[in-house]
């Protein structure tokens, strides 16, 4: 039992070494560099800002629906605590950043890269940027429709293949 434990200890951690090797490799300074220009022409640099702006509105929301009468300075203190926290996590060595040009680095090519910044640096680029938001906006509606009109009829599906099936009563 304690030699099976030990092999599959082993084989875990290759597993994890194995499940991303790119994750380790280094990213060459003029990928990397073309990288983090093309989050900035798109506007994904600034996606930490964008996440804690998101986050503090839900979380004065919350904060004032169980608390109604909280005073505008606390919810300038969660708006600056957040604010900080995302900044600093975004820019730290392993961070948001960090992450973010890794990931585009096992995905495109230099090459790709370079395309992708000609891309959104052209008319239709800088389009398809501008309207990326109302598009997600959109989509998530249509998608928030779906489930809504959909979702009792398809727990009813569930319910009775479950039921078939013996595992609900």
């Amino acid at each position: 039992m304690q030699k099976l434990s030990s092999v599959l200890i082993v084989v875990a951690c290759l597993g994890i070494g194995i499940a991303s090797p790119a994750a380790s490799q280094e990213i060459a300074p003029a990928f990397k560099a073309d990288i983090e220009t093309l989050l900035e022409v798109t506007g994904s640099a600034n996606i930490a800002t964008q996440m804690a702006t998101a986050v503090s509105s839900q979380l004065i929301d919350a904060f004032k629906a169980q608390q109604p009468g909280m005073p505008d300075r606390a919810a300038a203190i969660i708006k600056d605590v957040l604010a900080t926290e995302f900044s600093t996590w975004a820019h730290a060595a392993d961070g948001l950043q960090a992450k973010t040009v890794a990931s585009y680095a096992r995905h495109f090519t230099h090459d790709e890269i370079r395309g992708l910044i000609t891309f959104y640096r052209s008319d239709l680029g800088r389009k398809a940027i501008a309207e990326m938001p109302a598009l997600m906006a959109e989509g998530m509606a249509i998608g928030q429709a779906w489930s809504q009109a959909n979702m009792p009829r398809i727990m009813g599906v569930v319910q009775g293949r479950l039921r078939a099936e013996g595992l609900i009563k």
